[in-house]
Formats: structure tokens, sequence, C-alpha cells
């Protein structure tokens, strides 16, 4: 916005795309870190939701979409006192219901969904192997290198599991071309002195929205 009319490109989206920005998709489990660790360093993953017949608390919100949902025990699990863990059934989380129907709302051509910190670019893919859009994905991807090194391609490849009923997966079984951005840095909790070369090094392949 500060560069609207001054800079080409950034005019140019402005003035001919819808861009829309969901911050957090987890407040509870952001919230709770923040109380438990102010100065940064919390790891909690899952929301905060009282799980039913357990002591355990929260739902891991990116293993409960419908895409690939509980494929297996080791993408996600069954275990309420898992940070993987899945729910009961796909959607019962109100914060994927929510993504659910926001993307149903405004029908995207494309969507990141941006997590942290191993400094990759990770493409949505169905456990069963299927990836029709690999060069398309592929030619995406490389025109990322030009602002960072992140490498790109599947989960297993780049981070060494699978993850199913995720964000990413949902989206590209809606026909929007997916990307999860995995942000480089120190660990979950950077240095503030470090977030706006991190932002930097994100910001080329934002424009490809």
């Amino acid at each position: 916005l500060e560069n609207y009319g001054n800079d080409d490109q950034v005019t140019y989206l402005i003035d001919n795309r819808e861009l829309y920005f969901v911050p957090i998709v987890n407040p509870d489990g952001y919230e709770y870190n923040r109380s438990t660790d102010p100065d940064g360093g919390g790891f909690w993953r899952k929301n905060r939701k009282i799980n039913s017949g357990s002591s355990c608390v929260g739902v891991d919100i990116n293993r409960n979409y419908s895409v690939s949902f509980g494929f297996d025990n080791f993408c996600s699990t069954p275990d309420p006192c898992s940070g993987v863990y899945r729910g009961d059934f796909a959607f019962s989380e109100a914060e994927p219901v929510a993504i659910r129907d926001f993307i149903a709302q405004i029908n995207p051509a494309s969507g990141f969904t941006s997590h942290s910190t191993a400094g990759v670019h990770i493409m949505p893919f169905d456990l069963e192997g299927n990836f029709t859009d690999f060069r398309l994905y592929s030619e995406w991807g490389s025109d990322f290198l030009n602002e960072n090194d992140y490498p790109y391609g599947t989960a297993i490849d780049l981070i060494g599991y699978a993850a199913c009923g995720t964000t990413d997966q949902y989206l590209y079984g809606e026909g929007i071309y997916a990307w999860t951005p995995e942000i480089d840095g120190q660990g979950f909790w950077p240095p503030p002195s470090t977030i706006f070369d991190l932002v930097g090094e994100n910001i080329l392949p934002m424009f490809f929205q």
C-alpha cells in the first residue's frame, strides 16, 4: 500500500488483483505460547480444544482438513496426546471450517499457507503419489530461487516426513495452486533483528499470487 503509485508492479497488483491475508489460523495456540513464553520459545502447535474422553488438549489444525484426512497413523495420528493429533473427523475444528468457508467465498486461483522454519517451498501432493502439475510447480519454484535459495519439492523430500489432511492438500484438491512456504530463520522464534530480512526474501514469491 505504501508503494502504490510509485512501484509499477505493486500498482498493477492493487489495480488488478484481489489479495486476502489471514494473519494466523490458530489464535488460541499462539496466545497459549505467548502466555507461557512471552519472550518467544513456546512450541505448542495445536489449538486449545478440550478433547472429550482425554486429559490431553488440542487438535493439530493442519491435519484436520478433508483431503487425505487420516490416510495413516504416521502422517497424522488418532492419539489426542500427540502433537499431530488429527481430531475425530475432518473439519471437526472451527479453524479449518473457517478457512474452508472463506475459500469457498473468495474462490482464489492460488494460495500460500506460510509456516516456519525450514527455509523451503513445499508442494502439495496426495499420498498416493499423484502429482499431475509437477512441471508447472517446478517452473514456479525455480522462479522463487531468484529471490532466495529455498529448495522446493514435497514434504517427504524436504523435511523428511509426510503430513495428511493439510491446508495445501485441501487447496490443491479444490483446484487452487497452493504452496507451503517454510520461512527460514533461527528457529520458530527468530530474533526480532532478523525478521525484516526474512520477510524481504519472501516478498518475490508472494508476487506470484
